[in-house]
Parts: C-alpha cells; sequence; structure tokens
C-alpha cells in the first residue's frame, strides 16, 4: 500500500497544478463571471471572450480527450500484445498516418480540403492492416504483430524522413505538426475526439473480460474457450484507431501511451479494467498538466506540445521506478522461427557475400559520366571511399550485435540499441557541441557523441540499479530515458539553426563524417564485441531462459545481465560515434539471421554481425550512387533493403517456438 501512494500522491499534485495554472491564466485573459458566456456564445465585439472560448477553453479539452484516448490505447494494446514496451505509435500507427500525409501535402493536396484526417486515418489503416497481414498465418501470435507493426513503422518513418529532405522548403509546417501540436481554433476537434473515446471506451469495456484471459497463455486461454486471435486483434486495432484519431487530430504526441499503463501499475492497478480507467485518467493529466506548464512558461512557446510531454514525462516515470520495485520480468515471448543447427562451412560461406557488397562498394561508384569502376576515378575518390566503407561495415556489425544481444537477453523482440537511450544520448552529445561551438571540428564531435552516449549509459544504470533490475524494468527505463533524450534532442534541433539538415542527416546514419581513424577504431572495437559475444554465449543462451534456470545453472543473473548490457551499450556507443543513430539494422539484423534458423549462440552472434555489415554497407553505397550527386542517409536507405526482407520472412516462417 506505501508503495502505491506516491504515484497516486504525484498523479493529484499534477492535476492540481495543471488546474491551478489552467484557471489562473484564464482569469488574467477573462474575468471567471465571463466564462459561460464564451462559452456558450462569444460575443464578436469582446476579443477576449473569442479567445478564451474559441481557442483556450478548446485546447484544453483537446489535451485532456487526447491524453485519455493514448493512456486507453497504450494499455489495450500492451495487454493485446503482452509486451511493456507495446504501444501503436510505436508500432507504425503514428508513422503510417504521418507518411499519409505528406503525401497528401505533395501528390493530393485537394484531400486537405476536408482535413488532415483522411489522409492520416488512411496511413494509419495501412500499417494496422499490414501488421495484421503479416501475423495473419499465425493467428495474430504478439510476437508477429509486433514486429510486423515495428517494422512496417519504421519503414514509413523512413521514407517520409527522405520527403522531407528531399521537399523541405515544401514541409516546414510538418515538422511542428509530427510533435504535436494542441492549438485548437473552435471545439469541432474537441467534440470529434470526445466521441471516438466515449464509443473505444464502451467496446474496451465490453472486450474487458476476454483481454483479462491473456495474461494466460495462448493455448491455456483458447483452453478456456477464448478466441484469442478475435479478440487480439480487435483490441490491437482499436487501440490503433485510438492513437489514429489522435495523430490525425494534432500531431504525434509519443510517449504517453507507453507510459501511462505503466504509472497505472504503479498505482497499484494489477486488474486490467481498473488499469484501463487509469492509464486514460493518467494519460489525460500527463498531456493536460504539461500543455499548461509549458503555456504559462515564457520562452516556451515555440515548442510543441508532444515533445515537451516527453521531455516532462519520461523524467518522471525514471524516477518512480527508481523509487518503486519492479514487477517480475516477463516471461519469454514466443518466436516464430524453424531452428537448425549450422555447420562452420555454412556458416563461412555468409563471408563471400560480406566480401562481394564491399567490393562493390568499394570499386563500383557514379558520376557525371555514369556507372564505371573506381580504377577511373582517381586515387584521391578511393582514399575518401574505403573509410567509408569500413566504417559502414564495423558499424553494422556492432550495431547488430548490439540488438543481438539485447534481443537475447531480454527475451523480447522489439529490443534494439536505441531501447538503450545510448543511440539518443549520443545525438544529444552531438548536438549540443553543434549549439554551443558550431566550428568544432576534427575529433571534437565523434567525443562528444561518445560523452553523451556514456551519460545516457551511467543514467540508465542508476535508474536500474546496476542492470540488477528484471528484464522489462530495464526495458522500460530505457524506452523512457530514449524518450526522454529524443525530446532534448529536438529542443537542439530547433537551435542549431543552418546545421539543422546536417544534423538530421547524421541522425538518419550518415557515414559522411567518417575518416579513416575513426574506421579502424570501429572496426576494432566490431571484433572485440564479436569475440565477447562468442565467449558469452553460455551465458545468454542460459539468461535466454530464465533467470532461474540460469540461477540452476551456476550463473549469477544479475551480475552477468549487467556485464552483457554494458557489452550491448559498449556496442551501440561505438557504433553511434562513427555513423549516427541506426535503430532499424540493431533491430533487424539479428531479426534476419534469426528467421534465418540462427540460435543465440556464437554462430547467431557471427551471422547478425555480417548481416548487420552487410546491410549497411549495401545501404552507404546505394545511398551514395543511387541520387547522384546528392546523397541520402545510410540508415534511411537501410530501411528499404532490411524491411520487405523481414516482413517476407515473417510470411514465409510460421512455426512457432519460444523466443532465445
Amino acid at each position: 500500500m506505501r508503495g502505491r501512494r506516491l504515484p497516486i500522491a504525484l498523479l493529484v499534485l499534477s492535476a492540481i497544478l495543471g488546474l491551478v495554472i489552467f484557471l489562473a491564466r484564464s482569469d488574467a485573459a477573462l474575468p471567471a463571471a465571463l466564462w459561460l458566456d464564451a462559452l456558450r456564445e462569444p460575443s464578436p465585439d469582446d476579443f477576449r471572450q473569442a479567445v478564451f472560448g474559441l481557442a483556450v477553453a478548446p485546447r484544453a479539452a483537446v489535451a485532456l480527450i487526447a491524453g485519455a484516448a493514448l493512456g486507453l490505447g497504450g494499455a489495450l494494446c500492451q495487454q493485446a500484445l503482452r509486451n511493456p514496451l507495446a504501444e501503436p505509435s510505436v508500432l507504425g500507427v503514428s508513422a503510417g498516418a504521418q507518411l499519409g500525409l505528406v503525401f497528401a501535402t505533395l501528390y493530393a493536396p485537394g484531400l486537405l480540403v476536408f482535413g488532415a484526417e483522411i489522409p492520416a486515418l488512411a496511413g494509419a489503416a495501412l500499417a494496422v492492416g499490414f501488421a495484421l497481414l503479416v501475423a495473419a498465418r499465425r493467428r495474430a501470435a504478439p510476437v508477429a504483430v509486433t514486429l510486423g507493426g515495428l517494422i512496417f513503422g519504421l519503414y514509413c518513418t523512413s521514407l517520409t524522413a527522405l520527403v522531407i529532405i528531399f521537399h523541405r522548403d515544401h514541409l516546414s509546417d510538418l515538422l511542428l505538426w509530427q510533435s504535436g501540436a494542441l492549438d485548437q481554433t473552435g471545439w469541432s476537434v474537441a467534440a470529434r475526439l470526445a466521441a471516438r473515446l466515449a464509443c473505444a471506451a464502451a467496446l474496451a469495456s465490453l472486450l474487458a473480460r476476454s483481454l483479462s484471459l491473456l495474461d494466460l497463455s495462448d493455448e491455456t486461454a483458447r483452453g478456456a474457450g477464448l478466441p484469442v486471435a478475435a479478440v487480439r486483434i480487435m483490441a490491437f486495432t482499436l487501440a490503433a484507431a485510438l492513437a489514429a484519431s489522435v495523430t490525425a487530430a494534432v500531431g504525434v504526441i509519443g510517449f504517453v501511451g507507453l507510459a501511462a499503463p505503466h504509472v497505472a501499475a504503479l498505482m497499484g492497478a494489477r486488474r486490467l479494467t481498473p488499469r484501463l480507467i487509469s492509464s486514460a485518467a493518467v494519460g489525460a493529466v500527463l498531456l493536460f498538466t504539461t500543455d499548461q506548464i509549458l503555456q504559462a512558461t515564457p520562452g516556451l512557446g515555440f515548442v510543441p506540445t508532444g515533445a515537451a510531454t516527453t521531455f516532462l514525462g519520461a523524467p518522471l516515470l525514471l524516477w518512480l521506478m527508481r523509487r518503486l520495485k519492479s514487477s517480475g520480468g516477463g516471461a519469454a515471448m514466443a518466436d516464430d522461427v524453424t531452428r537448425r543447427r549450422w555447420s562452420t562451412g555454412q556458416l563461412a560461406s555468409a563471408l563471400p557475400m560480406l566480401a562481394f557488397v564491399a567490393l562493390c562498394a568499394l570499386f563500383i561508384v557514379r558520376s557525371e559520366s555514369g556507372w564505371q569502376f573506381a580504377a577511373l576515378a582517381g586515387d584521391l575518390a578511393f582514399d575518401l571511399r574505403w573509410p567509408r566503407v569500413m566504417g559502414a561495415c564495423a558499424a553494422g556489425a556492432l550495431a547488430g550485435l548490439s540488438g543481438f544481444v539485447l534481443q537475447t537477453l531480454f527475451r523480447n523482440p522489439m529490443a534494439s540499441p536505441e531501447i538503450l537511450g545510448v543511440a539518443q544520448g549520443a545525438s544529444v552529445g552531438l548536438m549540443t557541441i553543434a549549439v554551443v561551438a558550431p566550428t568544432a571540428a576534427g575529433l571534437v564531435p565523434p567525443l562528444a557523441a561518445a560523452g553523451g552516449a556514456a551519460v545516457a549509459l551511467g543514467l540508465l544504470a542508476l535508474v536500474s540499479r546496476g542492470g540488477a533490475a528484471s528484464p522489462n524494468h530495464i526495458l522500460l527505463a530505457g524506452a523512457a530515458l530514449g524518450a526522454f533524450l529524443s525530446g532534448v534532442a529536438t529542443l537542439l534541433l530547433m537551435l542549431s539553426g543552418p546545421r539543422a539538415i546536417a544534423l538530421l542527416n547524421w541522425m538518419s546514419g550518415s557515414t559522411s563524417l567518417v575518416t579513416s581513424t575513426s574506421a579502424l577504431i570501429a572496426l576494432g572495437a566490431a571484433v572485440i564485441a564479436l569475440s565477447l559475444c562468442v565467449l558469452a554465449q553460455r551465458d545468454l543462451a542460459l539468461l535466454s531462459l530464465g533467470d532461474t534456470t540460469a540461477s540452476a545453472g551456476g550463473l549469477p543473473p544479475q551480475r552477468t545481465r549487467a556485464l552483457l548490457f554494458g557489452l550491448a551499450a559498449f556496442a551501440a556507443g561505438v557504433s553511434t560515434m562513427i555513423v549516427g543513430p541506426l535503430s532499424f539494422i540493431g533491430l533487424i539484423a539479428p531479426r534476419l539471421a534469426r528467421l534465418a534458423g540462427f540460435r543465440a549462440d556464437g554462430a547467431g552472434a557471427f551471422a547478425t554481425a555480417v548481416v548487420g555489415a552487410a546491410l549497411l554497407t549495401a545501404a552507404d553505397w546505394i545511398g551514395r550512387n543511387v541520387a547522384y550527386p546528392w546523397p541520402l542517409p545510410a540508415g534511411l536507405v537501410s530501411a528499404f533493403i532490411g524491411a520487405p526482407a523481414a516482413l517476407a520472412m515473417l510470411v514465409v516462417h510460421r512455426s512457432p517456438r519460444r523466443f532465445r
């Protein structure tokens, strides 16, 4: 009971704070005696009534309703998919909505006459439909829905980023929208969201009893007569519809749907129905109070509410997790691959594939006269090119190994390097230098990125008690820390001025800053990381079976997890320092190796390193040449290579096995 008092007290205080700020600001703008008149029918002769009745009050209502919708959607999604990191915006809904709006803005502006909702909802529906299509052959297994939505969402995000890079002059307003802007000019948005939230709440109440059975295994739930696939699809679709409605109305607002259900659980809402209600209440308070603080703070009017919510809410969640005991580690998630043993010869056969990709990247180039061999391009061009190829190869291997360790360690296919917050920390370090010392060059930017990654790792170690917490606790802490640092990076990006586009390219995974020295450092780090993964294969295998099994095998779970956690952070930090945050490589490279039949052992680590290296090297080569003379970031191009391959393999493989 004592553990519940702190989050409940904080929620109440936050609600009171937001309400007090709203009342004070509203009274200063318009006397309270005139509020009802302004809400009923604002006087056209009184500008203050029009502002209060058509802007101030509707914005507060939208913040409350949108926050409640996101909180409810996050709770439904996490319950349906049995994953503490599942949330509609993470699983491609917001990315699909954003992509739909981008394409409508550029190629079908007539659709925007009816507002942004139609193209945004169409994009979100496409993302949801694709995730369910991928999972259809597995009876909507949680891991299939999760991976399908996550991979397709990353694909949409990369495509949107590429379009923005090429059309940034025409899409400047979209950058504000995608960060969540709550400005209102009437009650139409609030009424529309309220009606949809009411319908969703009614449907959720009808599903609550069936959803509560999903706490059991799928086999047990089916034995009790529950149509597991149908219930999971309905709950996920309902959560996605809520998130899509909010995204279409006010833009992308992340973190609320992720954090609200966990804060509700910390408040003691263990049963599903109270957790759904509490999640909606937490989401409403979090978004409303953040928006009020933002409006009341001088000089922060330019900051979008979505970014500010992450910036202010993530530290609160981290602090709560630091003070309160975490729930036990989650059960191992279901995998969906067919496994077989691979001989040394078969593993070695993967090396020619990597060598072929590297040789193409080195010697086949494109210039003003078309495609040609590097021998015709001059020695200077080769001297500039080989560090990029080596750096891409090493960074891809490092990012893949980091994801391999994390996915095995936490038994979660959504785990990837950015979950640690290391990539975001490196981004913040680099952007800080760009704002404070824009003329800095040489080793200063890479050292700043490394320093930011080290600080992020230290913060995560503090929150997770040196890695001694449960896997779900560490994953959630990493997600909250990453969200917080992403909010800081967004603010710094706005302050970076003319360097914003260059930083955006680096954040998308650019190899343009790689030197011969940094490439050799990355190669050495990749060899060390791969060697350590091979040496630790027994520890990884035992931990992938759970702490109880690991202890029975003579392995101290907490200390070993902390060491392996440091290995993953080291690999992710060096990779980010070299070529920027490459979240897709860390997610997809171990997944492709796993879908190809490799286990969580030394062979799996080797295969993951080869896949990551080949994927990023090929992406860098394509990015440098396909749109010559305009280079494309390798991190974005890798999504176009890896996402279709991963989705195709998800469709082909269908035998469910344990994730290990």
